[in-house]
């Protein structure tokens, strides 16, 4: 590839990982599943890395904060420098479990299947669908799994294991409002 095709990659992959954050954090609407954006952002990485020429402070993606290399070809002066460093920084010690928005209901799926299987609303082998979102009554938007083309048929096991927002909607309606 050319410098301009590169220029041009990189910007695009810039534009789409801002557009996948935003429906995300701001519209509650992914289109992508998490390995899709993760993958979007290991390319941007690894370009970054690559042409260090391109960099840019406003990226959605930091660089390993142990390449002293990056640093190193990083033009600016020595504040700069310093304020670049932190960032690297604060990318890496950044939690996201802490630091992020997430939906309280992942907090009770543990709590659901608990209350599920002491009162034999499910066993191991029951089968569920995902299709990707479920809407409940009186919600007026789609809740979605973080695979948004759906997981298909599941067993009750396998939704614990993928944290399958459809499954713990099905099963919460199984228990119902007075368990």
């Amino acid at each position: 590839m050319d410098d301009n095709s590169i220029k041009s990659k990189i910007d695009s992959l810039r534009a789409e990982i801002a557009r996948h954050e935003k429906l995300y954090r701001i519209h509650n609407a992914p289109v992508i599943s998490d390995d899709d954006f993760d993958s979007l952002m290991r390319e941007l990485r690894e370009l970054e890395a690559l042409y260090p020429q391109y960099y840019d402070p406003n990226s959605p993606y930091t660089l390993d904060a142990d390449s002293q290399a990056l640093l190193d070809a990083f033009e600016g002066t020595d504040e700069e420098k310093r304020e670049y460093r932190q960032n690297l920084l604060d990318a890496v010690w950044k939690n996201k479990c802490v630091t992020e928005l997430y939906e309280p209901g992942s907090t009770f799926k543990l709590i659901t299947s608990a209350i599920a299987l002491e009162e034999n609303k499910v066993s191991e082998n029951d089968t569920f669908y995902c299709s990707g979102s479920m809407t409940v009554k009186g919600w007026s938007r789609p809740i979605y799994c973080h695979k948004t083309s759906g997981h298909g048929t599941e067993t009750f096991e396998e939704g614990l294991q993928n944290s399958c927002n459809p499954v713990f909607m099905q099963l919460a309606a199984r228990i119902g409002k007075t368990t």
